[in-house]
């Protein structure tokens, strides 16, 4: 989950009283709409960070829902979990020829895009806190699970705060397709050798903050750290260990 996605969606309904697995009853439906701003940097060498528009979402109708970057249906829940098929934009963080500096390391490299992923998330609710465990297939590389625990921390009845931590096991393949460097590439290239990725575990932070401007507009902002595996690192197209990201916006509740 990233600043990008789900924790938005998930601390604006922190913000109402309302659990991130929760959905509405059936042929009933909420809904909350924004939009705001992101910029994350990027860990390939000379490659810039993005800044780009952020759309904030969160619509449920009965076992439906979209929440930030991710839509679902809830297929199986009980007093205090769910389960729930998923499809979900940006898995990845690739990069773009436009993006890169006068570079000559990634001449004759084909773009990293990110993907779509799909697969199945399971929402726990263990009264003090929030556990989430997914596993996703991206359709540009391969699979990525993970856990993130969250909780939320009203400050006042306006403002309230969401932390979490993650811990997500990407594949040689997901690893590989970012970060690794084909043959094809590196006899292109003659600064870059074959380079196969691992799998490894990236480590997440990350935080949100809401804050309830009038009964219906919401004001939203966030940070989120991610410190990645030496699969990632031993690259020689990388030359950070970690990533941030932050995001602002404001939202409407209909």
């Amino acid at each position: 989950m990233t600043v990008r996605s789900i924790a938005t969606a998930a601390s604006l309904l922190a913000t109402f009283g309302l659990a991130s697995t929760a959905h509405a009853t059936e042929n009933d439906w909420e809904m909350i709409l924004g939009l705001g701003a992101s910029h994350e940097s990027s860990i390939y060498k000379d490659v810039d960070g993005e800044t780009n528009p952020q759309p904030i979402a969160h619509i449920e109708y009965g076992d439906f829902w979209v929440r930030g970057e991710q839509a679902g249906y809830t297929l199986l829940e009980g007093n205090n979990w769910s389960l729930s098929p998923v499809i979900s934009l940006g898995v990845g963080s690739g990069f773009e020829q436009d993006n890169v500096k006068d570079n000559d390391l990634f001449k004759g490299l084909d773009e990293r895009k990110a993907g779509i992923g799909y697969g199945l998330t399971l929402g726990y609710n263990m009264q003090w806190a929030e556990l989430t465990a997914s596993v996703l297939n991206d359709t540009k590389s391969d699979i990525s699970a993970g856990f993130e625990l969250g909780r939320e921390f009203q400050i006042t009845d306006r403002f309230s705060i969401e932390t979490a931590a993650s811990a997500t096991w990407r594949s040689s393949g997901y690893n590989d397709y970012y970060y690794g460097i084909s043959s094809k590439e590196a006899g292109n290239n003659p600064l870059l050798s074959t380079y196969k990725a691992d799998a490894g575990v990236d480590m997440g932070l990350e935080v949100m903050a809401t804050y309830q401007l009038s009964s219906r507009w919401l004001l939203v902002g966030g940070a989120e750290y991610t410190r990645f595996s030496s699969s990632v690192t031993d690259s020689q197209l990388v030359d950070k260990s970690n990533q941030t990201s932050v995001m602002a916006g404001v939202a409407y509740m209909f």
